[in-house]
């Protein structure tokens, strides 16, 4: 178990690094291919009704035209309250999450840097030297 933990150690700084690049790639991933919504579902709902000529239509059929109208515009809601949920936590939480691992991997070179450059050990800077 010293030897896992030694070993991590030794590479977090790497792992932080790559998870923070892996991070920024998923946040860019979400950024280009979660789709922004162009037409507005209402609008067009709104105008096939308009142009939409129910005289050869009996009373069921209009009804259930009416229906499925309404069905597309509750599954618009549906769908644009879960995409806004997505894109926000895929862009902002990998982002987030990516620069925050990158900077911690960065804070932890440039302090095995300062220790090879004083001589000393990364983590002894509170322990007394016997």
């Amino acid at each position: 178990m010293k030897v896992f933990a030694e070993l991590v150690g030794k590479y977090a700084k790497y792992l932080f690094i790559a998870s923070g690049l892996a991070s920024l790639a998923l946040c860019i991933f979400c950024l280009i291919h979660i789709p922004v919504i162009k037409v507005s579902t209402p609008s067009a709902v709104a105008y096939i009704k308009k142009v939409m000529d129910g005289k050869g239509l009996v009373e069921s059929e209009r009804k259930t035209v009416d229906f499925e109208l309404n069905q597309i515009l509750f599954n618009d809601s549906r769908y644009r309250m879960v995409h806004s949920g997505l894109w926000h936590a895929g862009v902002y939480g990998f982002g987030i999450l990516g620069l925050i691992h990158l900077l911690l991997g960065l804070v932890m070179v440039r302090a095995e840097k300062r220790a090879h450059r004083t001589g000393g050990s990364v983590g002894a800077q509170g322990k007394s030297h016997q």
